[in-house]
């Protein structure tokens, strides 16, 4: 076997506590709830419209992007969405769910919609959810700083720096 090519980016790994005060998203226009299986085409098909994701997503083949983001559900993944006008316009998930703490991953907002704390307002529900659960912190890895105002806005805190690994496409 050869020596597959990696494209590495660093990263770095934050995470909020249980404790931290989340502050309530009050926007009577929209409903922010957990997502069901029978939500993931819609979830997979806002996350192929953003360009970070295109590492992760790449809607080569979407019936087993969908098939998988599914699976995760069945395996202990959480997703949140928010809804406007029946449409869901922002998405946060987490997997890796154990006893202590889970991982946040996919929070993606349309770009049409940014700017209206739809992305907070998914995070939080999500986090409130894992600590409802007992979990005692939820960590992301970020390479956003946009994003990383938002986190730390929340009350994400930085815990060191990491490298990631990619696979370049062959």
């Amino acid at each position: 076997g050869g020596v597959m090519p990696l494209r590495m980016k660093p990263m770095t790994l934050c995470q909020l506590d249980r404790n931290a005060p989340l502050s309530g998203f009050l926007d009577p226009s929209v409903v922010v709830r957990r997502l069901s299986s029978s939500d993931m085409k819609e979830n997979l098909s806002l996350l192929l419209g953003i360009e970070e994701f295109r590492d992760t997503y790449q809607g080569k083949d979407p019936d087993r992007e969908q098939a998988q983001l599914v699976k995760g559900l069945a395996h202990g993944d959480i997703r949140f969405g928010l809804y406007k006008g029946g449409r869901l316009c922002a998405v946060a998930g987490s997997t890796s769910c154990g006893p202590q703490s889970a991982m946040l991953i996919g929070v993606a907002t349309r770009k049409e919609e940014r700017g209206n704390g739809y992305a907070h307002a998914v995070v939080t529900a999500l986090c409130q959810e894992h600590f409802r659960e007992g979990r005692q912190s939820v960590c992301l890895f970020w390479d956003n700083p946009d994003a990383w105002r938002m986190y730390q806005r929340m009350g994400f805190v930085p815990v060191g720096p990491f490298t990631m690994a990619y696979p370049l496409p062959q």
